[in-house]
């Protein structure tokens, strides 16, 4: 259960700096700090979603530890599944939420290109 619960800290704080560095260079524009709080939003909601369900995803929570508890749990598989899915849609939102930004500044198009592609080292 710790290992569950430190994994999705460590996935928030990764998605936090990301916007946090957004908001420090584009942060000037009103339109786009709105986007950086509401997927700061989605990142914490996913982080508290995440949290108590691997913390309550067994009632009693004993049940984690001891299966032969009376109780139930809920199937890791489909629940590893989901959040596996909704943490790589928050990825490809964080990682898309530059280039807009990037392609309004007034620069050359091989300028362009390549803050796209330094935005774009941040997936690797």
């Amino acid at each position: 259960m710790a290992t569950q619960i430190i994994y999705f800290f460590n996935s928030v704080l990764t998605k936090s700096s990301f916007l946090l560095l957004y908001y420090r260079i584009f942060g000037v524009v009103q339109y786009f700090r709105w986007v950086l709080y509401a997927s700061a939003f989605l990142v914490i909601a996913y982080f508290v979603a995440c949290t108590l369900a691997a913390i309550f995803g067994c009632w009693p929570v004993a049940k984690f530890w001891n299966p032969s508890l009376p109780g139930h749990c809920v199937d890791e598989v489909s629940f590893f599944r989901w959040s596996g899915i909704a943490n790589i849609l928050l990825d490809v939102l964080i990682l898309c939420l530059p280039y807009p930004m990037a392609w309004r500044l007034q620069t050359t198009l091989r300028q362009k290109l390549t803050l796209s592609g330094l935005f774009l080292l941040g997936g690797l």
